[in-house]
């Protein structure tokens, strides 16, 4: 490596709570188990919010939602904005002019005015874009806005619950459990995002210039899983929480309706296989990262490159007799699994790390590493 700055390799999950990183999770996760021996693990990191694009505006930009303006997800009617607001810069802009080459690939969800090349990035393997080319109803809220009822079929709109899936008056059904694929290969989030950056690394194994590479994947329990994956399940009793037989009587009538409304039509056991079911999906995503790392030893980039692991938000997975995650403000939803690993930048790894942290402390930390400050960082004009 020819220059002084690290290399940067994120991989931002989907929907991965925090409590992956406790060490008797139920989610079979070497990799990740792994990189905590390697790097930094932080056991306090939360996000802003349950939702998609609020967090990772937050993520981009340093600012929390009450700054940056996006308040909910951006590629539907209901969103409060579409956008970040005028003059909130990202992190990436400030790479960008410190001589980084930046490569995008997988999931954006932070603005639908914008893409990731609109700041700083190049865009290797948009998600956004290859979901908007299938031409499925579903594909159609990336284009249109939020589903109406005169696009639906009539099988979408039955009032017959099949196993495994919550009836939503007014909104598409939620199944909890997905198809099943003969191998991860297969899967969309490997092929646009994945894949996508594990090329990428060995294109910029001869880079002149520092890279950040970032990598956007999503684990929705409706989402494929491959066999394999699930067969490591087989023989593992997967326990409730604590908290899934809260009835919710001491909270908020909006969390009591969500719980008895939707959440009460899946039985004890449908509960059970949903939250076997997540736990596959982690794997799932720690498949996906033992790829990303494997790229980075073989191509001889791993003691040069800062590794940053890290989720949007988290799933209720069980708790409170809840799935997914919404507006009931639980710890499962907000809490977030955080590893950093930089072989030649921290001292004493496999250490973890008590103090409250967010996705609002990425940015800032970035600016540090190419010698800019708090003030150089452009929230509002």
């Amino acid at each position: 490596m020819s220059h002084a700055l690290p290399n940067i390799l994120i991989f931002m999950v989907d929907e991965m709570q925090g409590q992956v990183l406790d060490d008797d999770c139920q989610a079979i996760t070497p990799h990740i188990d792994q990189l905590k021996k390697q790097g930094l693990s932080f056991t306090q990191a939360y996000t802003p919010s349950p939702h998609c694009c609020p967090s990772r505006a937050t993520f981009m930009t340093g600012a929390y939602p009450s700054v940056h303006g996006v308040f909910n997800n951006v590629d539907n009617s209901t969103a409060h904005q579409k956008g970040l607001n005028p003059g909130v810069s990202c992190f990436s802009e400030f790479l960008n002019d410190a001589g980084y080459d930046l490569r995008f690939c997988g999931k954006w969800h932070v603005s639908g005015e914008e893409s990731p090349k609109d700041r700083g990035w190049t865009e290797v393997s948009l998600h956004e874009r290859n979901y908007q080319d299938l031409g499925t109803v579903e594909s159609n809220r990336y284009q249109k806005g939020l589903i109406t009822w005169d696009s639906l079929t009539e099988d979408q709109v039955s009032d017959e619950r099949r196993p495994g899936e919550m009836l939503r008056p007014g909104w598409l059904s939620w199944p909890t459990v997905g198809p099943i694929l003969d191998t991860y290969e297969e899967h969309s989030w490997y092929q646009s995002a994945v894949k996508p950056g594990v090329d990428e690394i060995h294109k910029l194994k001869d880079q002149e210039k520092p890279w950040c590479l970032y990598v956007g994947t999503d684990m929705e329990g409706k989402s494929p899983l491959p066999r394999q994956i699930l067969e490591m399940y087989d023989d593992v009793e997967v326990m409730l929480p604590e908290s899934y037989d809260d009835m919710m009587e001491d909270k908020p009538n909006i969390y009591q309706r969500i719980r008895m409304q939707n959440h009460a039509q899946l039985s004890r056991e449908e509960m059970i296989r949903a939250r076997k079911n997540y736990w596959a999906h982690c794997t799932l995503e720690d498949c996906f990262l033992g790829e990303l790392l494997s790229a980075l030893k073989e191509s001889g980039q791993e003691n040069d490159t800062m590794v940053i692991f890290v989720s949007d938000h988290g799933d209720y997975n069980c708790a409170h007799g809840l799935n997914h995650m919404g507006i009931p403000a639980f710890k499962e939803a907000y809490h977030i699994p955080a590893i950093i690993k930089w072989p030649e930048g921290l001292h004493n790894p496999g250490r973890t790390v008590d103090e409250f942290v967010t996705l609002a402390d990425f940015a800032p930390t970035f600016l540090v590493l190419v010698d800019k400050t708090a003030d150089d960082h452009r929230y509002v004009p």
